[in-house]
């Protein structure tokens, strides 16, 4: 048994985990601030480089050799300085991160390798809007995301009915996510009964964690990571089973509200985790 009053009339468990927040908020904000600076330097970097006017190698010759040579007394690779000047090239009227702070070097090295503008300030916009990393990013532009989406009305999106009724609707703590469409769920069944339960997200398919296909497997992950990222401060979920699958799991909706605990206002007002898995172009239709 746990001793949470240590010293005095007070609840560690709950000052331990008060301190793991701050720690986290913290380093969070150190990396950022870290990673902001970095970005920073090297559009100064290309914006210096740039301005010197050393011709393209293309041209002359002329280029290659004065940035080896600046390479080797930097100590930084070559490809580096090319890609700052580049870096300056595409936001040359200020550095992006001064308003995308949450975009580190990696985002910005992939959108750079997209000519189209359009097509590289969509993926940079949606990089920021859903938070995502860098290889969620590279999986959104091989996938095809920007077209896909400019090429699909509103109206064909592939869209799940929700279902209104009440009946086999339960509430529970999800204690292990095992890939994108498929959650672990202890579940509340009233009068202080629990079971613990696999879920199947009705009406999806996302890719198999262990498919032998390095892009599958990889996109996988990054549906499992998305599911993670969405119910990272959701203490009870609502979901409503259908059927048993072959597997045993039982086939349903999840919804989810962040710091809700109402098991009715989750249902009515919560998110729909297996539309948005859908939205997020990590899963199919089944």
């Amino acid at each position: 048994m746990k001793n949470t009053n240590i010293a005095g009339n007070f609840d560690y468990e709950k000052l331990l985990s008060d301190l793991l927040k701050i720690k986290e908020k913290a380093e969070k904000k150190f990396i950022q601030k870290v990673n902001k600076v970095l970005v920073e330097g090297y559009w100064q970097i290309g914006r210096r480089l740039s301005l010197e006017g050393i011709p393209d190698e293309k041209k002359d010759g002329q280029e290659g050799s004065v940035y080896q040579r600046l390479s080797r007394d930097l100590g930084v690779e070559y490809t580096l300085l090319t890609r700052t000047v580049k870096f300056y090239r595409l936001w040359p009227k200020k550095c992006p991160v001064d308003t995308f702070e949450d975009l580190s070097w990696s985002h910005y090295k992939t959108l750079m390798a997209i000519s189209d503008e359009d097509k590289r300030d969509f993926y940079l916009q949606e990089s920021v809007k859903n938070s995502w990393n860098k290889l969620e990013l590279s999986h959104r532009i091989k996938s095809e995301y920007f077209e896909a989406t400019k090429a699909r009305p509103a109206s064909a999106r592939a869209t799940l009915l929700r279902g209104q009724e009440r009946m086999y609707c339960y509430a529970g703590e999800v204690i292990k996510i095992v890939d994108g469409d498929t959650i672990v769920v202890n579940s509340d069944l009233g009068f202080g009964v629990k079971i613990e339960v696999r879920l199947r997200l009705r009406g999806i398919n996302s890719e198999e964690m262990k498919d032998a296909d390095p892009e599958k497997s990889s996109a996988a992950q990054m549906a499992k990571e998305f599911v993670a990222k969405q119910l990272v401060n959701v203490e009870r979920i609502v979901f409503q089973s259908f059927k048993v699958d072959l597997y045993g799991r039982y086939v349903a909706d999840v919804f989810y509200l962040p710091g809700e605990k109402d098991r009715e206002r989750i249902f009515q007002q919560g998110r729909f985790l297996n539309q948005d898995l859908l939205d997020a172009g990590l899963a199919t239709i089944a």
